[in-house]
């Protein structure tokens, strides 16, 4: 249980702007759900990513690959693995990335959200990040990636990778 204290926190919104909020430390006594299973232990769910090969890169150094592909894995909830993302804002903002078997067949695992507007695509396959790490870590997986931000090609970039993921401890 937390001392009661309240903290002046930041807070950082989407557009970038940063704005204070008080945040209590004291947990309410009614928040723990029944049948919600405990967080793992700290560290039990870390990995590492580790380039096996880039097979093709555009506007992107090898070095950033690695960091960009755990990224992504850990991009869609807490303890999720994202398999597939497809995401669009708008006409020039899109996202797509998809983790495969190294001969380019998809993963038979996950499972689909499609969390879509009328104008905008927000699609994703993800599995249990616990369930990834027990059948994926120490394999070779094909990472695609392609990332617009905006028109401005000089902010866009893709490549495809062979990698592998690493579990800490």
């Amino acid at each position: 249980m937390g001392t009661g204290k309240m903290e002046t926190v930041p807070c950082i919104r989407g557009d970038g702007c940063i704005e204070d909020r008080v945040e209590s430390t004291v947990t309410p006594a009614g928040a723990v759900t029944a049948g919600v299973p405990a967080q793992p232990p700290a560290g039990a769910l870390d990995f590492e990513v580790e380039v096996v090969r880039v097979e093709k890169k555009w506007n992107i150094a090898n070095g950033e690959i690695a960091e960009k592909i755990k990224k992504f894995i850990m991009s869609y909830r807490e303890g999720y693995a994202v398999l597939y993302n497809y995401d669009t804002w708008g006409s020039c903002r899109v996202t797509k990335f998809i983790v495969m078997n190294t001969d380019g067949s998809y993963l038979d695992d996950g499972e689909w959200f499609d969390e879509s507007s009328r104008k905008n695509a927000h699609k994703w396959k993800v599995m249990l990040l616990e369930d990834f790490l027990a059948k994926y870590a120490g394999k070779e997986l094909l990472a695609y990636c392609y990332v617009s931000p905006s028109c401005n090609k000089s902010k866009q970039y893709s490549f495809r990778a062979v990698f592998r993921v690493v579990k800490n401890g």
